[in-house]
């Protein structure tokens, strides 16, 4: 069976150049869509169509660049192209992440119904192979995904939210194993958000505390920051800790600008102008 990255597809019995793909997820798991398509590209334009049809690595990382890019629709349109390519190769763990990844395209695009529908194509998929040992990465992106399609979705149901909750603890049970250490601290911040809403805000702090801190020890910046709006906006809304939430969102802010997210970069703005108001530090609120 074919080892991959759960962040990319990557399968190595083809003939092409694994350090250029290998170039191609480093720009993924570093969030830098752009680069990751202009090399992907450039990789495509040379290929025939039957040379993209035998290597569907293709035209998944091709779909996975533009749901970051978020293009959905398109993400889409080749994910349906690619998945008779995936199909075809009988490869379990690359199958998995095929179904998991079009469930994360429709949930990115707010689409209740199609999400709802792959997710059970996956769960499906997964049980009937349960007795496979799956590769971690797999494994690790399937439970955070499907975690994350339910906790949007489905969050009035009590037992789903336990659900969230365990398949998070299952993707941090895996850390040890995986490469993308970006799900790790996204599955502990779905946690925190499932406790912050549904069951106990001032627990969820700590959980918060702890996503955080993985995310600084392992340089993930962009999770870190995605984790720190979250964790401020508790420490205001739910904790009346006002100061410490302005401290989190303050020592984020250059972070955001360093990793050049700009949906990030406004978010961070957007929420330390609001608790500058609310302190009465109105100058701040508008820099």
């Amino acid at each position: 069976m074919v080892a991959f990255y759960a962040s990319i597809l990557l399968f190595s019995v083809f003939s092409y150049s694994q350090s250029q793909m290998d170039t191609i997820s480093s720009y993924i798991e570093m969030y830098e869509y752009n680069l990751a398509l202009n090399k992907l590209k450039s990789l495509m334009q040379d290929k025939s169509e039957d040379q993209l049809n035998s290597q569907p690595d293709y035209y998944y990382n091709y779909a996975k660049i533009l749901k970051g890019l978020g293009k959905a629709d398109s993400s889409y349109y080749y994910l349906l192209k690619v998945e008779p390519l995936i199909l075809s190769k009988k490869n379990s763990d690359s199958i998995l992440m095929l179904y998991t990844l079009k469930a994360e395209v429709s949930r990115y695009d707010l689409k209740k119904y199609l999400t709802d529908k792959n997710i059970k194509v996956a769960d499906n998929f997964y049980n009937k192979y349960s007795d496979f040992q799956f590769n971690p990465n797999a494994l690790a992106y399937y439970f955070n995904r499907k975690a994350a399609c339910l906790n949007q979705f489905h969050f009035g149901n009590t037992d789903t939210l336990k659900m969230v909750i365990d398949l998070s603890d299952k993707v941090v049970n895996l850390k040890s194993k995986i490469k993308d250490k970006s799900l790790i601290a996204y599955s502990m911040n779905e946690k925190a958000q499932v406790f912050q809403y549904h069951f106990d805000s001032i627990k969820s702090i700590d959980y918060y505390k702890e996503a955080f801190l993985f995310a600084d020890n392992n340089n993930l910046d962009v999770p870190k920051v995605d984790i720190a709006i979250n964790l401020a906006m508790n420490l205001f809304r739910d904790n009346k800790k006002n100061n410490e939430a302005i401290k989190v969102l303050e020592d984020s802010f250059p972070v955001a600008n360093k990793n050049g997210q700009l949906t990030q970069i406004r978010d961070v703005a957007m929420h330390l102008s609001f608790l500058y108001s609310e302190k009465g530090l109105y100058k701040l609120a508008l820099k």
